[in-house]
């Protein structure tokens, strides 16, 4: 979960086999926004979010044996193509949320 435009946004793995990245928001904790897809993503594992530069991010790890982390911005009105991010392959662990105070990522370990 992350605050981004003065709204709590919630993104989560589909159920079993759904490989989709489904998100929703809300402005009271409340009432939620009807669930939709991040457009053309796949993941083994639910995404991280995190908000910065205007921009909601959702990271992820690639589906099935795919061990790369992607990650994809949102504007608000539409999510951004999927990119990679470069020398993530072999990591142990999914992508952990990061605050614009966190001033290094811990290291990755390679497998």
């Amino acid at each position: 979960m992350a605050e981004y435009n003065g709204r709590l946004h919630a993104a989560w793995k589909g159920a079993s086999d759904d490989r989709a990245i489904w998100f929703a928001s809300t402005a009271d904790g409340t009432n939620w926004t009807g669930q939709q897809t991040v457009p053309g993503v796949e993941t083994g594992i639910g995404p991280a979010l995190c908000a910065s530069r205007g921009r909601l991010y959702a990271a992820w790890k690639g589906r099935s044996n795919d061990q790369r982390i992607w990650f994809a911005s949102y504007d608000g009105t539409a999510w951004s193509t999927q990119a990679l991010v470069p020398g993530t392959a072999g990591l142990r662990w999914p992508p952990a949320s990061l605050t614009s105070t966190t001033r290094r990522a811990p290291r990755a370990r390679p497998t």
